[in-house]
């Protein structure tokens, strides 16, 4: 009985100190301004993406824009209060290291991408900016196979980090009063 009577005693102040901790943690992280990315807000009604229409990052650039709420996604520039235009996407494939027999370790996969926003009147809102990523890419000739379809998922992530940079960046912009 006694034995039961402790075992109880050792849970409830173990479940007492778990919530004191998570209290602690919950408090600690509002008092340092911490705070979940809430739903994205544009400062335009309507915006108009301009780019190579068969680019990967124009199609994703313009899916994040239509997907935000009180923002539409207008066909052309003139339907629209802002225009994202993508001036320049690029992706290189750099060699970084190399074996002692002069076989390829290592590559380094970049993207670049050059983009601007303007308004109506064709001012900058954005003046013409670079994005540039980069992500490391080990290489083995015995797994060329799983070594492209790596460096494709690279490239790919790579594109959705360029896409969420430019949408918080647009979503930063102060837009002219009229």
């Amino acid at each position: 009985m006694a034995d039961s009577r402790i075992a109880i005693s050792y849970l409830h102040t173990n479940v007492t100190n778990r919530c004191f901790l998570l209290l602690i943690l919950l408090v600690t992280l509002t008092a340092c301004g911490f705070q979940l990315r809430g739903e994205q807000v544009l400062p335009f009604a309507a915006i108009a993406v301009s780019g190579d229409a068969a680019s990967p990052l124009t199609a994703q650039l313009r899916q994040a824009v239509a997907a935000v709420p009180r923002t539409r996604l207008a066909v052309t520039p003139a339907a629209s209060d802002a225009e994202l235009q993508i001036v320049r996407v690029s992706q290189d494939r750099i060699i970084t290291a190399l074996s002692a027999a002069g076989r390829v370790r290592e590559y380094e996969l970049r993207l670049q991408v050059t983009y601007r926003l303007v308004d109506k009147q064709r001012d900058e809102l954005i003046p013409t900016s670079e994005i540039l990523l980069f992500r490391l890419l080990p290489y083995d000739e015995s797994q060329v196979l799983s070594k492209g379809e790596e460096e494709a998922l690279l490239y790919r992530d790579m594109l959705n980090d360029a896409v969420a940079q430019i949408m918080r960046r647009i979503a930063a912009v102060k837009p002219p009063r009229t």
